[in-house]
């Protein structure tokens, strides 16, 4: 594609020139600067237009002239109104910018421009300013004229993450808290007093919270454990609930994973405080995320509460043609762990044994091996030989293995490993 974004070029040029009479940053804009913002503006335009348009050249060019001719628009009057990054800033307005692209009434065809290309504004808008950011940051990293710019960029990511996960810890504060008055309220009678919680346990729920982070999972259980020792059953439960409210109501993606965090680490610490339909719930959820903390749930009560794991509900979550890599990783891990406890979970392997894609009886067979290379005895003989015939050399290969593992296992001791008495 022969193209040169100069209309995003200059736009972008005389947004970030407001940024220093802002005070937003100390951006200096010279001659270098503007010719390799044309040069990351093309590249970021070119990018979208082939991300929307991959196999069709011609409409991934017209879709970038579109772009690009959109930009030849003066920038707002107030460009960095209630934004204090520059990166909000870019998002903000170039978004604002794009979507009059959504305006059927500018084309005098009762129809958008976004119809035409099939894409809303506000995508388009998302995926340029994502690959904008990024081409700034790479060609940034390597010296040069963009180079503070960049680093303008990856220092207001850092502080809006900041701020998100500040926002985050406040909104499931909040919840927890609440739910305890809610609790207190109900058990409390007209001739009895307030319950002793207040200042003590709303100081052990700001303990937990205090600067927690995303990812810190280990950190999350030993803070939970310090908060339910405090607890009440009821209490613990009221916790556990609200902060369950927060994952499956919350449109924020940070407030999403911490509370899955803090979920994870309640469930570790006592498996009865989660219900089975609760768990439910997140697997049946559109968003993957969910899913795949109900897959470590269900993982978690596979090591400590093998009876409780709903082997039908794992094992939709365990195929991965069907599951995100995230969701199925997860719940394959939980399928592994408790065929060593419950002869049922076979049902799982012999799921992704039948499917007719390749790639899920290659995983059966991976899976198995693992589980037999810990105790063989768990493994299912019948289900072996079945992949070691797969009609796929990959999956056969691998279940060969597994086979002379499983077969070196007496017939007598693997019937008795899951229970040595009969009728």
């Amino acid at each position: 594609m022969v193209f040169i974004a100069d209309d995003l070029g200059a736009w972008l040029a005389r947004l970030l020139a407001e940024t220093g009479r802002k005070g937003l940053t100390q951006l200096v804009l010279g001659t270098e600067q503007e010719r390799a913002l044309r040069s990351a503006a093309t590249a970021a335009v070119q990018l979208t237009a082939v991300e929307l348009r991959p196999d069709d050249d011609e409409h991934a060019e017209h879709v970038a002239m579109v772009i690009n001719q959109v930009f030849s628009e003066p920038i707002p009057d107030a460009p960095f109104a209630k934004h204090t990054t520059v990166l909000e800033a870019l998002q903000a307005n170039i978004a604002e910018q794009l979507a009059v692209l959504d305006d059927s009434g500018l084309t005098g065809q009762n129809q958008s421009s976004a119809e035409v290309l099939g894409v809303t504004g506000a995508v388009l808008a998302e995926n340029l300013t994502g690959h904008l950011q990024r081409v700034i940051v790479a060609r940034g990293s390597r010296g040069g004229p963009l180079q503070p710019l960049a680093d303008q960029l990856n220092h207001d990511v850092t502080h809006l993450q900041g701020q998100q996960t500040h926002d985050a810890l406040q909104q499931i504060r909040s919840e927890i808290l609440e739910a305890f008055d809610r609790l207190d309220a109900t058990t409390r009678t007209a001739e009895q007093p307030r319950s002793h919680r207040g200042a003590d346990v709303a100081l052990h729920v700001e303990q937990l919270l205090d600067g927690l982070g995303l990812g810190r999972h280990e950190e999350a259980e030993r803070r939970v454990n310090r908060l339910f020792l405090h607890l009440s059953r009821d209490q613990q439960r009221a916790a556990v609930t609200s902060v369950i409210h927060v994952v499956t109501t919350t449109m924020d993606h940070t407030s999403q994973l911490i509370a899955c965090s803090l979920l994870e680490a309640a469930n570790r610490l006592d498996s009865t405080l989660i219900k089975i339909d609760e768990v439910e719930e997140l697997a049946r959820s559109a968003d993957f995320s969910l899913r795949s903390s109900a897959a470590v749930l269900m993982w978690q009560w596979a090591e400590s509460s093998p009876g409780r794991v709903p082997i039908p509900l794992l094992g939709r979550l365990a195929l991965p043609s069907t599951e995100d890599w995230y969701v199925h990783a997860a719940a394959r891990a939980g399928a592994k762990q408790l065929l060593l406890r419950r002869a049922a979970a076979r049902a799982i392997f012999d799921r992704m044994a039948a499917s007719l894609d390749p790639d899920d009886r290659d995983y059966a067979a991976a899976d198995l091996l693992e589980v037999a290379m810990t105790e063989p005895r768990a493994v299912p003989a019948d289900l072996a030989v079945k992949l070691a015939r797969d009609e796929d050399k990959s999956v056969a290969s691998r279940a060969v293995k597994l086979l002379q593992i499983v077969n070196a296992v007496g017939e007598d001791e693997r019937s008795k490993y899951y229970g040595r008495f009969g009728m």
